[in-house]
């Protein structure tokens, strides 16, 4: 403790109790000259070896227990101190401005926690040496002093994490590993600061990743962006292509269409002209034969006679029938383009995506953000499928395991659905398949629970289910009873998949780790493969679906 006199003529260190480190309360003096509070020496002696006594200070040690009395000098210099320090406190407590050093009445720049005085820049050193707990004038120093014991804390115990005095060490804290507040001080702050480099590369890293994310994100959209304008460009070529086309086939009509009507028009006026010369003579003849009496007929006959042979030797034009003219080529051909293109539409709409690996952040993402852990409805299951009381295990089985309040006690396609159904979102689960040898999982519209999964061909025999079928060492992918081959090396035990509502889109991963334990998972983020992508209508309810067909289980896992 700092010495000061506080003009009463003594230091307060001669005042302080060495074990509560407090103005001395009650003083009594042991015989090799030190003093302290009558209830600390006992309890000091208390908590010490039986029979033993000796000094907290000095450690000398007494042979009997010594008598203690009252130091009436010492009490009486305590009171003064004490009333001087309440002075003090109600000095700064109702000070506007001005604090002053209690020693030399020069401005005070620090309050002294355990000796309770104010000290300027002169006065302050000793206490600084002798690490006493400095502030500002004028601080509320009751944070800094124990609740329980009043006395200046000084002390840090470590498995309660609380400040404490002296005095606490006797209560709660007996037992309890208790260090000094400036060890604890430096101690917590090299472990927080040792944290705070871990927060703080944690932290690095995270926004590598996320730089990373943003930047693939405006790569995406800037590649994305210029696709479709380069395809909207095609589009407009195309557009031109198809004019062009339409208009030379259409002007080559044309020009064929003119010179067969030019042709057809040049025939009809020779025979006009020829249907001309017949009206004469085919009027004369008439008139002949019904007006004309006998001696005119007779007078003009040689006349009609010769009129009739001069048309009468008219030869008829040949004329060859053309058949009306043919465009079916040129219809055949814009066919062509256009089945070529609605080819293109169908193949681009249809064909799976395949990617043969897949990054190891976009795995983690689905994993972390969409994971899901579906659970099997027994009510569902066929009577020879056996669920876990945990409703995630499916095992194929004999006898059979039906269920009392089964709908599909008679179905026979070994299948069991989840009692989830999604419509909505993004969804990720895995499933276990062990070394099953034939097995089908994949998912299905809730309108085909009507029927079972297994209806309609089995799951992936139909428009309403998507699966991944496993036979033997055969992988396929099925839908609408189309079958698409997989490429898979190894025999993988582990299949996840992703449902993305919104885009229509159900991506079937497996893991490339083929002797894998079903516990070992956690451990191989970087080996998931993605074998297939649906596109289709997911809007609709849709569920989880198992189909066993093979001894064995089938799990799904979290």
């Amino acid at each position: 403790m700092a010495s000061s006199s506080i003009n009463i003529g003594v230091g307060t260190d001669e005042l302080t109790c060495t074990v509560c480190l407090d103005l001395l309360t009650e003083p009594v003096a042991l015989a090799c000259g030190h003093s302290f509070c009558h209830l600390c020496v006992e309890k000091y002696w208390e908590t010490g070896k039986v029979g033993e006594f000796s000094c907290p200070n000095c450690r000398e040690v007494f042979l009997q227990k010594p008598k203690l009395k009252k130091n009436v000098m010492l009490a009486r210099l305590v009171e003064q101190v004490k009333m001087r320090q309440r002075e003090l406190g109600s000095r700064v407590d109702a000070q506007e401005s001005g604090i002053h050093c209690d020693s030399c009445k020069r401005e005070a720049v620090k309050l002294c926690v355990p000796c309770q005085i104010l000290c300027c820049e002169k006065h302050v050193k000793p206490h600084q040496q002798k690490r006493h707990k400095l502030v500002e004038p004028g601080k509320d120093v009751g944070e800094l002093r124990c609740s329980e014991h009043k006395n200046a804390i000084q002390l840090y115990c470590i498995d309660d994490g609380k400040l404490m005095c002296p005095m606490c060490m006797d209560g709660q804290h007996e037992d309890h590993e208790v260090v000094a507040v400036e060890i604890a001080y430096t101690e917590l702050k090299s472990i927080l600061t040792a944290e705070s480099l871990k927060v703080s590369k944690s932290r690095q890293h995270v926004q590598l990743q996320l730089d990373q994310l943003q930047q693939e994100l405006k790569d995406t959209q800037h590649v994305g962006k210029g696709t479709k304008d380069r395809l909207e460009a095609k589009r407009r070529v195309l557009y031109q292509y198809v004019d062009e086309a339409v208009d030379i086939l259409k002007s080559q009509v044309q020009t064929m269409e003119k010179r067969k009507i030019f042709l057809l028009e040049k025939q009809i006026e020779k025979v006009q002209q020829k249907m001309a010369y017949f009206t004469e003579p085919e009027s004369s003849l008439q008139t002949a034969l019904q007006e004309l009496g006998v001696f005119s007929f007779l007078g003009g006959i040689r006349d009609v006679m010769k009129r009739i042979e001069f048309v009468s030797g008219f030869q008829s034009m040949k004329v060859t029938p053309s058949k009306v003219l043919d465009w079916s080529q040129e219809v055949n051909d814009l066919d062509l383009l256009m089945n070529e293109n609605k080819t293109f539409v169908e193949r681009r709409t249809e064909r799976p995506t395949e990617h043969p690996e897949m990054d190891e952040f976009e795995w983690n993402s689905y994993r972390s953000l969409y994971v899901r852990c579906p659970s099997l409805d027994p009510n569902s299951a066929n009577r020879w499928i056996k669920i876990s009381e945990q409703l995630k295990r499916a095992t194929r089985a004999s006898p059979k395991f039906q269920y009392s309040q089964s709908a599909y006690d008679n179905r026979n396609d070994y299948c069991v659905l989840s009692s989830e159904s999604f419509s909505s979102g993004r969804h990720y689960w895995e499933v276990y398949v062990g070394s099953i040898r034939h097995c089908r999982i994949g998912i299905c519209l809730n309108s085909m629970e009507e029927k079972g999964a297994g209806g309609e061909f089995g799951l992936g025999g139909n428009p309403k289910s998507w699966c991944i079928s496993k036979d033997c060492d055969g992988y396929s992918a099925r839908h609408n009873n189309r079958r698409t081959s997989l490429s898979l090396s190894g025999k993988p035990k582990w299949f996840g998949f992703f449902l993305d509502c919104e885009e229509g889109e159900l991506r079937c991963f497996a893991d490339s780790q083929i002797g894998r334990h079903m516990y070992e998972i956690q451990k191989y983020r970087s080996d998931w493969r993605l074998l297939h992508m649906f596109k289709g209508n997911f809007r609709k309810p849709v569920k989880p679906a198992l189909v066993i067909q093979d001894s064995g289980f089938v799990q799904f896992w979290s």
